[in-house]
């Protein structure tokens, strides 16, 4: 509504000096003073007392001497003044209509001109922090919404009226938990990524109100509260969380990636990874912060120490888990400067990462990277001829997208699908694209294109040339469509270790440290098979695949060796109590000179642990009697884990019995007792042997709480992408890390127990 004239306010009998003090801020007030003439005319005259700039939003006469918050009285109060480059480019909100935009000690302030003319107290004076208490106060004390007056008959004074007003004749209901009504309000929004506007906006206030009246003043109504609240939120529990680290009972390891998201900004993942006082693995997201320049060592080292230091967790730093590039070795060292700790021993490698390294070798064959470059600039005619060089992948890729890229074509592929169904099949099935050079993608390309094999030919045989494209080059033959059973055929493993490394490993199995290793051994034995039948019959297999064959077990070697530099890998082995030392005399038998080197690197180790922790060792060996386990049921991937137990550990059996077993890292190497058939939850068997091997327990649970690949970063971008869009491209960093870490621990279930115990309390 107008402000109304001044002629129209109660102080309209006073003299023209008084009404001068009134309306002027209190600095032109005092250079009035100064001068020896009074001012006797009009405001709108001439010689009037002239303001620097124009008056602030909802200017009217104050009384500045009268003004307090707080009851403190703000005597340096005068009008908050917009600098002229932002004055006018953001929309005025209606509260300004109804109010004075004040300043005082750099605090801004709205004052109730309603309350103000009519005399009321101080209370009519809100700190600015956001417009729900304002918009409240003039609803409910002065029947003003936004859209004007609000009618007479439905103004009502308290929450007890409300309610009966809105359900006359419902039952007496009790009044809403506000701050906890607040909470599952914020996860809500939070947890959905429902945008700012749409939380705020007056028909959701109204939906979530229905009934309730009294809650609409629990509710923000613009985008600028609800962001603080997050901001807020996010402070008080990032604190839950670091008395939660601070109480954890292995190290803190941290994974960490980066993301660039669809509006150019490029963020620094980074998950926590730990066991609780609960004894299982536990992660969370740390922060998400903004990665300001380019992706060099210096600056995700930076990212990173800034969240050790946020944490506190110096005191119980662990590993980093990233991917294999060369800024994050820069990284790691940067961070051992800074933290004093060896950094070939706490760089591990993402198994992921590695895996996509081989796969795409063995797809793709040298030369990958050239390859993405070249497909990033070029137009479809040249994207079709890039692909066609790489063998049957090639081919299948510009069938696909030859079919996908046109609706019409769709329509006719699915019309021969269906003619080409078997009796027993009722539903077709959709051809799949990769997505560039991504192995994923491509491997479950390849797997659909040989369910959809018939129908690939049947169009391929009815095909009839035009300008778009010459398909005519990429028709599969029958030795095409053999090639790609092998690729589909080795290329299983590697997805399955994939989907089993990217666990959880809340009881330190499926995603652990100790499954990396085990893993490349497995696939390294795989590729030396094919290797092996390749050698046998050369004739049967393309220069293609024999190519790709080669490349990828190069890669595979190059990161195995690299395992080698740390000895978290074979220790983490070593304490898996199934296997022990015998896991490399067993698997790493034509290896000798490997296997000699495990027990002295794990030795040293444990020497530093046993050094750190100033454990006196028991006296003697603990009396476990052991029931024998029965191998559970393995997929094609964990058979490999079965063991060759006829191979001794210590082949002098001699010597074995003259050993003096003189601490506890011999003696549960060594003892005979202490042997394992299976251990489903190697977390619970040393929990369960803690006062036995005190020293190895605490090794065991900072080794089989690091996990095998950065998988929680990767989702935590994913959600991420959801909340960050073409339509959200506006929201500022620190917004978007608070938000994210605020929906990853409500996914994690952290603060659903804390927000129930509040309730509860």
């Amino acid at each position: 509504m107008p402000a109304p004239s001044f002629s129209s306010t109660p102080s309209s009998s006073r003299s023209a000096d008084q009404f001068t003090e009134l309306i002027i801020q209190p600095s032109i007030e005092s250079s009035a003073k100064k001068s020896t003439t009074p001012s006797t005319g009009p405001l709108s005259s001439p010689s009037s007392v002239r303001a620097p700039r124009p008056l602030a939003d909802g200017a009217f006469p104050i009384r500045w001497g009268a003004l307090q918050y707080n009851n403190k009285r703000l005597s340096d109060a005068h009008y908050y003044m917009k600098h002229k480059r932002t004055t006018g480019k953001t929309k005025k909100s209606w509260i300004w209509d109804h109010g004075a935009n004040i300043e005082s000690e750099n605090e801004q302030y709205w004052l109730c001109r309603r309350c103000h003319e009519t005399g009321s107290d101080c209370s009519t004076i809100f700190k600015y922090n956001g417009n729900s208490a304002i918009a409240y106060h003039l609803k409910h004390k002065h029947g003003i919404s936004e859209d004007g007056e609000v009618p007479q008959h439905i103004r009502v004074s308290n929450p007890w009226d409300r309610s009966k007003k809105a359900n006359s004749f419902g039952p007496l209901r009790t009044p809403i938990a506000g701050e906890g009504y607040r909470q599952q309000y914020l996860d809500w929004v939070v947890a959905h990524d429902v945008s700012f506007r749409s939380a705020t906006a007056g028909d959701t206030c109204d939906l979530l109100s229905y009934g309730r009246p009294e809650l609409e003043r629990l509710l923000p109504t613009s985008a600028t509260t609800l962001s603080s609240w997050i901001m807020a939120a996010f402070e008080t529990r990032r604190e839950s969380l670091k008395a939660e680290l601070k109480e954890c009972r292995s190290a803190v390891h941290l994974s960490c990636d980066l993301w660039t998201s669809t509006s150019g900004m490029s963020l620094c993942g980074v998950v926590a990874h730990f066991v609780g006082v609960d004894y299982t693995n536990h992660q969370a997201l740390l922060g998400l912060p903004r990665l300001y320049g380019s992706h060099s060592g210096e600056n995700i080292a930076n990212c990173l120490s800034s969240v050790v230091t946020q944490y506190d967790l110096e005191p119980k730093l662990g590993c980093f888990m990233m991917d294999n590039a060369q800024d994050n070795d820069r990284a790691v060292l940067q961070l051992a400067t800074r933290f004093g700790f060896d950094p070939d021993w706490r760089r591990l490698r993402c198994s992921g990462h590695v895996i996509n390294l081989v796969v795409k070798a063995i797809l793709y064959g040298k030369g990958v990277s050239k390859a993405e470059r070249q497909l990033q600039c070029c137009n479809d005619q040249e994207s079709f001829s890039i692909w066609r060089q790489r063998g049957v992948i090639g081919k299948v890729h510009n069938i696909v997208r030859y079919i996908t890229r046109s609706d019409q074509r769709r329509q006719h592929f699915e019309t021969l699908q269906a003619e080409a169904l078997q009796d027993d099949e009722l539903f077709s099935l959709q051809l799949i694209k990769d997505g560039g050079i991504r192995w994923n993608s491509t491997f479950s390309m390849l797997e659909r294109a040989l369910k959809l094999r018939n129908a690939i030919e049947l169009f391929c045989a009815q095909w009839e040339r035009d300008a778009d494209y010459d398909l005519s080059q990429d028709f599969l033959k029958r030795s095409d469509w053999e090639e790609i059973q092998r690729f589909v055929a080795l290329l299983k493993p590697f997805k399955d270790a994939t989907l089993e490394l990217e666990g959880h490993a809340i009881h330190g199995n499926y995603g652990a440290l100790w499954q990396a290793l085990e893993m490349m051994d497995i696939l390294d034995g795989l590729l030396q098979e094919e290797k092996a039948a390749v050698a046998a019959d050369p004739r049967s297999y393309s220069n293609y695949y024999v190519a790709g064959l080669d490349a990828g077990y190069t890669k595979l070697m190059k990161y195995f060796d690299l395992t080698a530099k740390t000895p978290y890998y074979r220790a983490a082995i070593c304490l898996v109590p199934s296997f022990k030392l015998l896991y490399f005399k067993d698997k790493w038998r034509s290896h000798e000179i490997w296997v000699d080197t495990v027990e002295p690197d794990v030795r040293q180790l444990y020497n530093e642990y046993a050094t750190k922790y100033s454990i006196t060792e028991p006296a003697s060996p603990p009396q476990q009697t052991e029931q024998p386990q029965q191998t559970p049921e393995l997929g094609r991937f964990k058979l490999h884990r079965r063991l060759d137990r006829s191979v001794d550990v210590d082949s002098n059996s001699d010597r074995r019995k003259r050993r003096r077993m003189v601490d506890e890292f011999e003696r549960y190497l060594y003892d005979e007792d202490v042997v394992e058939p299976f251990v489903e939850e190697p977390l619970t068997w040393w929990r369960e042997r803690e006062k036995s091997y005190p020293i190895l327990t605490q090794m065991a649970f900072d080794l089989f709480s690091i996990p095998a690949m950065s998988a929680e970063c990767e989702r935590v971008f994913s959600q991420s992408k959801r909340l960050i869009t073409d339509e959200r491209n506006r929201l500022g960093s620190a917004t978007i890390e608070a938000n994210e870490c605020l929906k990853n621990w409500l996914r994690r279930g952290h603060e659903q127990r804390r927000l129930r115990d509040m309730l509860a309390g």
